[in-house]
C-alpha cells in the first residue's frame, strides 16, 4: 500500500479543521485507506489523498 508524506497528512489535518463541517480526520484517513485495500491505485496518492479530504469536507458527515 502507499504512503502517504507526513507533509500531506499535516495538510489533510488543517482542511478538515479549516473546514469546520463536522469531520473527524481519522474516519476520512480511514475511508482513505479502504479505498486503498479495496484496489483504488492512484498515479499520486498524494494528490489523491488531499482530493478526497476537500471532496468530504465540502460536506457535513
Amino acid at each position: 500500500m502507499p504512503a502517504i508524506k507526513r507533509e500531506t497528512i499535516a495538510k489533510g489535518q488543517r482542511l478538515v479543521q479549516e473546514a469546520g463541517t463536522g469531520w473527524d480526520y481519522q474516519e476520512i484517513r480511514s475511508q482513505f485507506t479502504q479505498q486503498l485495500i479495496s484496489g483504488f491505485a492512484p498515479e499520486k496518492v498524494d494528490g489523491a489523498f488531499i482530493a478526497f479530504v476537500k471532496k468530504k469536507v465540502a460536506t457535513w458527515p
